[in-house]
Parts: C-alpha cells; sequence; structure tokens
C-alpha cells in the first residue's frame, strides 16, 4: 500500500459578513454559478451534479458528471456534501464558515474520505482537485460574495 491519501484543505477570507458569504454559499441562484453545479436545491437530502463538460451542462446532461448529495446544512457555519462518481467510493466535501475580524469570513474546506483509493491510482486526479479547490473554486466564491 502506497502513501495516503489525506484530506484536502483549502482556505480563503472573504471580506463580507458570514451572512452574506453563507447566503452565497448554498444559495439556489449562487452555487451553481460558483461551483458550477446542475439541478441544485438547497435541501438536506437532494443530489446535484458537477458537470465538468460545459456542452453537457449546457444540455443539462449529467453522463459522466460528479454526483453530490447533501448531508448537512447548518446556517451560517456548516455545508456537507459527499462527492462522487457512480460505482465509485463517496468521499465528503465539508464548508466551515467562521467569523474573522470585523466584517470577514474565513472560509474553510475540507475534502475527506479518500481511504479506499489508492494514490497511485488517482494521484494527478487527486492533485488537481486539490489545485482546483484553492485556485478556481474558493476564489470563485469570494468573487460572488464580494460582490455589492
Amino acid at each position: 500500500m502506497g502513501e495516503p491519501l489525506l484530506p484536502i484543505v483549502a482556505e480563503i477570507t472573504v471580506d463580507r459578513p458570514i451572512e452574506r458569504v453563507w447566503d452565497v454559499l448554498v444559495g439556489a441562484a449562487t452555487l451553481p454559478k460558483w461551483l458550477g453545479a446542475m439541478d441544485y436545491h438547497p435541501k438536506v437530502g437532494t443530489t446535484f451534479f458537477i458537470q465538468e463538460d460545459p456542452e453537457r451542462r449546457a444540455a443539462g446532461d449529467t453522463g459522466g458528471a460528479t454526483h453530490c448529495d447533501i448531508k448537512l446544512m447548518q446556517p451560517p457555519h456548516r455545508f456537507n456534501f459527499t462527492w462522487y462518481v457512480p460505482g465509485t467510493p463517496e468521499t465528503l466535501v465539508q464548508f466551515g464558515l467562521d467569523t474573522e475580524a470585523a466584517s470577514g469570513t474565513m472560509v474553510r474546506l475540507m475534502h475527506d474520505g479518500w481511504d479506499d483509493f489508492e494514490r497511485e491510482a488517482i494521484g494527478d486526479f487527486y492533485d488537481q482537485l486539490a489545485g482546483g479547490w484553492q485556485n478556481t473554486v474558493l476564489p470563485a466564491l469570494k468573487r460572488m460574495a464580494e460582490q455589492s
């Protein structure tokens, strides 16, 4: 067995109050934009999809998409959902929001549950995903939350 895959952790500070960041994080109109999701409804137990292929996303095609089942919505601090492709083990994406300074909010993402995967099999994907969370997804959330 190779080196274990540790949880992916990414953080960003958003210069807005926690309530504003929460509304953008889980909003029915906002989450699809910053996360690139399809069929999103902000309710525990629902499933939404992340479709990387822009043509398939535009057509509403969930073939090959990542499936996400909402597990926890605890306003304004915690939002958790699973992350998987059918036939593979589920991982868990956890967002935590905490007040920082007078008007800022710290957003901490942890993507955990990699125990059933071998680094040799998915290492490139795992590294790409870690970079995507930190360098693309969280900045998109920040930009949207900091708009007027």
